[in-house]
């Protein structure tokens, strides 16, 4: 099965129901990714102050459990390729005969890791629950003009709380606003073992 899909990286009284939040992180993954093995077309867009930088592209294969390849499409990355397997990195360069053993912290581009993009599932590595329900971010309109498979007019959200339980991952702790209705992940707060956030919005 085929996919498109897209990574923006801009830089710049409690409740909690654990097993409602596993299961809304699964109706979250389908929209970034069908069940099975897939293989996805991704655009890594770079804005900083709101103004488009720079952008990569890349073809990623997914196969469950954890296993992707990465081939970079860019012409200032062509022929390079990433293999993860479980928690496990390499990254096979042109010039090289032997995988070099990485991290998913990795820089690709901006504040995008390897993770990022070999990794599109949340429901798999991370745990947590509803701890509010709040009005949604607002949309950003740099995505205006990109094309979703739901309305963009959101109202009530869902704030889920959510902690790694993989020791591999590139941010060890999520917040996330989930559309009340249709479950469309408005955006997500990163924030790395450090403790530094990160803000990303879309699928």
């Amino acid at each position: 099965m085929f996919k498109y899909g897209i990574i923006f990286i801009f830089i710049s009284s409690n409740y909690v129901y654990a097993s409602d939040g596993n299961h809304i992180l699964r109706e979250v993954d389908s929209f970034r990714l069908p069940d099975g093995s897939v293989r996805v077309e991704t655009e890594v867009k770079l804005y900083r102050n709101d103004k488009f930088d720079k952008e990569r592209h890349y073809t990623v294969y997914i196969k469950p459990p954890r296993r992707s390849l990465v081939l970079m499409k860019s012409p200032m990355e062509v022929g390079q390729k990433l293999l993860m397997l479980g928690e496990k990195f390499w990254l096979l360069t042109a010039d090289s005969q032997r995988p070099l053993r990485i991290t998913s912290s990795q820089k690709l581009l901006g504040e995008a890791s390897t993770g990022d993009i070999a990794n599109m599932t949340w429901s798999e590595d991370y745990t947590g629950g509803i701890t509010a329900e709040v009005a949604c971010p607002e949309f950003p309109t740099t995505l205006s003009n990109i094309e979703f498979h739901v309305s963009t007019k959101f109202s009530s959200c869902m704030q889920l709380n959510l902690k790694g339980n993989v020791e591999s991952l590139t941010y060890s702790d999520i917040t996330l606003y989930v559309d009340k209705n249709t479950k469309f992940p408005v955006k997500a707060e990163l924030f790395v073992n450090s403790g530094k956030k990160l803000r990303m919005h879309g699928i």
